[in-house]
């Protein structure tokens, strides 16, 4: 395993890491080279445009933080892709029903046969939890610190 991997498995994740995907692409321009034109190429460079449109407001604020706080006179402005449209499909009562039911009685099969392990448990109560609360995955990590 790569010394990042194993780093990223063991170490805490970074606070904000759209700072990072930022950086990556934005690290050696200047503000004032900031332009709609630069905007689009990183909605493409991004595996989706609502995760570009996330990350380019995070760059908005830092800008406007940076002027507001004086350290630069010049208005930036950043161009975001189309917000996404609604989700359309939810699941029905007896769709997650079915999701609780599976994960909470799969039995591991090892040489062919089943034992008694039952492995998917903890995804039966991650179900539950996002359920009841509307947590999304992403955010699960943060919930249960």
């Amino acid at each position: 395993m790569s010394q990042s991997r194993q780093k990223s498995l063991n170490g805490p994740t970074p606070p904000f890491p759209s700072i990072e995907r930022l950086l990556a692409f934005f690290g050696g321009k200047m503000l004032s080279a900031i332009d709609g034109e630069l905007c689009r190429a990183f909605t493409k460079n991004r595996s989706t445009e609502a995760a570009a449109r996330r990350d380019l407001e995070e760059l908005r604020a830092a800008i406007n933080y940076h002027r507001q706080d004086g350290r630069c006179d010049r208005i930036v402005s950043i161009v975001l892709p189309d917000k996404p449209g609604a989700r359309q499909h939810w699941l029905t009562r007896s769709q997650v029903a079915r999701l609780l039911w599976d994960a909470w009685r799969f039995r591991e099969i090892q040489k062919g046969k089943p034992t008694d392990r039952r492995s998917r448990r903890h995804v039966a109560r991650f179900i539950l939890v996002a359920v009841y609360t509307g947590i999304e995955r992403s955010q699960y990590r943060s919930f249960r610190s």
